[in-house]
C-alpha cells in the first residue's frame, strides 16, 4: 500500500524495503516473483533477476535517478535508470553505489583479481 493504494501483489517483499526518492514523491522496493527477484518503481515492474542485491537500491539527491543492483547468471551487474550496465564478478552495491550531484552513479565492482571504480554518466536526449 502506497498512499492507500493497494498494489500488486507478490509472493515476497524484501526487508528494508519500501524506499522513498529524497523528494518522498517515489517509492521503490524488491520483491519476489516466482523464483525472481525485481525492484517496482513507481508501480511499474523491472526485469527479473535471480537476486537483487540488498541495501543496494539509491535515488539521486533530486528523486530523478534510481539505481540497484542485482545478481544475473552468477554476475553481478548495476541498474541505473532501468538500464543494465557491465557483468562483474563480486561487489556492486552494498553501500558502495553513490550518485555525484552531476548524476553521475559510481560504484566499486570486481571482476577477475582487479577492483575497479565504474562511473555510469547519464545520457542526455533532447526531445
Amino acid at each position: 500500500m502506497v498512499d492507500g493504494q493497494a498494489g500488486a501483489q507478490y509472493d515476497r517483499i524484501a526487508q528494508g524495503s519500501p524506499i522513498f526518492s529524497p523528494d518522498s514523491k517515489r517509492v521503490a522496493y524488491f520483491v519476489c516473483k516466482g523464483a525472481k527477484w525485481l525492484v517496482v518503481v513507481d508501480g511499474l515492474e523491472g526485469a527479473k533477476y535471480d537476486e537483487v542485491i540488498k541495501n543496494s537500491l539509491i535515488f539521486s539527491s533530486d528523486s530523478k535517478r534510481i539505481a540497484y543492483a542485482a545478481k544475473k547468471d552468477e554476475k553481478r551487474v548495476a541498474l541505473v535508470d532501468g538500464h543494465e550496465g557491465p557483468k562483474y564478478d563480486e561487489a556492486i552495491g552494498q553501500g558502495s553505489m553513490i550518485f555525484r550531484p552531476n548524476g553521475t552513479l559510481e560504484y566499486l565492482a570486481v571482476k577477475g583479481s582487479a577492483l575497479y571504480r565504474i562511473k555510469h554518466t547519464p545520457v542526455h536526449t533532447s526531445g
